[in-house]
């Protein structure tokens, strides 16, 4: 038996089982009982009274080790939680130590290029972009290529206008060109750079209007735009 454990449980039944018996090997059995309960111990007993005590011991060794048990399950419950606990208390001491976080911080937002408005807001050049009065031809090729050296926004120019990379380089060359022939200027960099875009969508537009396959037959029913004239319906077909 534990030297801690300072009770035990004393099953009724035995006092059923015993009461059968003469009153000595009762009081053997019960002087066996007190003696194992608190020391451990197992005294000399007479045969009839060994056998009757044999039962009660199993049950005792069986109380005895669900003590045993359960003492030991709460000791561990108890070592888990001065564990946590001090973990808890090191992690609050540590978070004392650190800096204070920013949470005025603002997150930069995606963008989605759905339609033509919105690629005009993802093309527009940043709050630190330098402004001039006059933007000249130098500041043009530079604005060209600033906007070309993007590589996200011009595949997504390209996938929305379904036009390869290459093309849109030819593209914003030839207006560069044009540009410096007609001297055009800019008040600021930003309003370049939209021109740049709104006149490679109209060059885009106007080669697919040249490329779009003609029905031969469109003039002479009236669908076509074209067929202004007489002459262009003929008598036969």
């Amino acid at each position: 038996m534990s030297a801690k454990q300072k009770s035990f449980v004393f099953n009724l039944e035995w006092f059923e089982v015993l009461k059968e018996h003469p009153a000595e090997v009762r009081l053997e059995v019960y002087e066996a009982i007190m003696r194992y309960a608190s020391s451990g111990t197992l005294p000399d007993l007479k045969p009839l009274a060994a056998m009757a005590f044999s039962f009660i011991k199993k049950e005792m060794d069986y109380n005895r080790q669900k003590y045993e048990d359960v003492c030991e399950k709460r000791r561990e419950s108890g070592r888990k939680g001065g564990e946590r606990t001090q973990a808890k208390q090191a992690i609050g001491k540590q978070n004392k130590q650190m800096p204070p976080i920013a949470t005025n911080c603002k997150q930069p937002q995606a963008k989605q290029a759905d339609n033509d408005n919105e690629y005009d807001n993802e093309y527009e050049l940043s709050s630190t972009t330098s402004k001039s009065t006059v933007v000249d031809a130098v500041q043009h090729q530079e604005i060209v290529d600033e906007f070309l050296s993007n590589k996200i926004d011009v595949e997504a120019f390209c996938i929305n206008n379904h036009i390869s990379v290459d093309d849109l380089k030819k593209m914003a060359g030839e207006i560069l060109v044009e540009w410096k022939l007609t001297d055009q200027s800019h008040d600021t960099r930003a309003g370049a750079k939209r021109h740049l875009i709104n006149q490679i969508r109209i060059k885009l537009s106007k080669k697919r209007n040249e490329t779009k396959p003609q029905d031969r037959y469109a003039k002479r029913r009236g669908t076509d735009s074209a067929a202004y004239s007489a002459e262009d319906y003929p008598e036969s077909i």
